[in-house]
């Protein structure tokens, strides 16, 4: 299904279905092969964007049982709202029509385990710009560190539907952002957010 004709709410089951799949060890892999990369060359148009963290344990294709070309998927170390982060997010949407913002955090993840520790006044090396990161997620967990393995997955969800642009789209349910938090030995992705009624049920 393309992503002219696919909702929130389908592409949403869409992704659950997938990672069904995978937590059963039944994934299909789709659109893997040679035809699916041929066919990729004329174009792309993935149904959601998957703003997740950059840890190499973490592959939203993987995580939701997707081929070439259904995810849009933009990654840094944790999952940081920076400016081209957003600029990607937008670029999803307004250009390439995705229908769903998935904002994926997962489990073990290191920055945060940064961010907490330094929050608790442990000392840590962080060399180049990676302070940059920390410092992000640390303002986010000072406003409400809820002790989950995800806790910044739904501060970033709202920042991402803060974006002015997204705001007409979100309004009109062409547009959904969700939340979610990925286990890594199960592979299962928990759902944090539920779409709003604008976006459609997603049951």
């Amino acid at each position: 299904m393309s992503a002219t004709t696919m909702t929130p709410a389908k592409a949403l089951n869409e992704l659950r279905r997938g990672n069904e799949r995978v937590c059963a060890d039944r994934a299909s892999h789709p659109r893997q092969g040679a035809q699916a990369r041929r066919a990729s060359t004329s174009g792309q148009s993935p149904h959601t964007c998957v703003f997740s963290c950059g840890d190499s344990r973490v592959s939203p294709e993987l995580a939701f049982d997707q081929g070439v070309g259904d995810l849009f998927v933009v990654r840094n170390g944790g999952q940081v709202l920076t400016d081209g982060a957003a600029a990607s997010i937008e670029f999803a949407h307004h250009v390439l029509g995705v229908s769903l913002i998935v904002v994926l955090g997962h489990e073990g993840c290191g920055a945060v385990g940064a961010a907490r520790a330094l929050n608790a006044g442990q000392p840590r090396d962080l060399p180049g710009n990676i302070s940059q990161l920390t410092d992000a997620i640390r303002a986010d967990l000072r406003a409400g560190d809820d002790g989950s393995p995800f806790p910044t997955v739904r501060a970033v969800a709202e920042r991402v539907r803060a974006l002015p642009s997204l705001a007409a789209p979100l309004a009109a349910g062409r547009l959904a952002v969700v939340g979610a938090g990925y286990y890594l030995a199960s592979g299962e992705v928990r759902w944090l957010e539920r779409l709003s009624s604008a976006a459609g049920s997603s049951e």
